[in-house]
């Protein structure tokens, strides 16, 4: 997915938001498979206050209550996933599309994340994820996978930004 079909497609999802959280899902000791918590490291600080930044590591399940006493509207879980295509390569996922997709070393399948987070929250959930370069044991990100997490952070700021304006 180009940068512009992700940009029009996540302004579109975010579009009547009120309470967002943005959940950064990985492993930075498994080199791109950090890029979740990379995104979310970046955009903290930077965004409105209707929106809560939670680093969930490995273990997004854990981190449910945070979650749902924040009552949100939406729901952007950020992860590694080999949605076969070119490294450093972003897309938004929607819960009904998400059969068939491989999270790179969590536990939980994406299905049951969400049908999880839908019930406990009654939130709309999407998945924006980028598709590794290496997943091996080690830190740092590959170059294209650390231009894609810029790219989204930068994405994920300005949409909120004029968003905010918008209100």
């Amino acid at each position: 997915m180009d940068t512009r079909t992700l940009e029009e497609a996540l302004a579109s999802w975010l579009a009547a938001y009120s309470r967002l959280v943005i959940a950064g899902v990985g492993n930075s000791l498994r080199s791109d498979d950090g890029l979740g918590v990379e995104v979310v490291a970046r955009l903290a600080g930077k965004v409105p206050q209707n929106t809560l930044i939670v680093d969930c590591g490995t273990v997004p399940e854990s981190y449910l209550g945070p979650i749902r006493r924040f009552r949100p509207s939406h729901i952007l879980v950020i992860d590694a996933a080999d949605i076969e295509s070119d490294p450093g390569s972003a897309r938004l996922v929607l819960p009904e599309q998400i059969l068939g997709l491989t999270l790179s070393t969590h536990n939980l399948p994406m299905s049951v994340l969400s049908n999880y987070l839908v019930g406990q929250t009654k939130a709309r959930i999407a998945f924006l994820v980028i598709q590794p370069k290496n997943t091996e044991f080690g830190e740092g990100l590959s170059p294209e996978v650390e231009d894609a997490v810029k790219g989204v952070s930068d994405l994920i700021e300005v949409i909120l930004a004029k968003a905010r304006k918008a209100d």
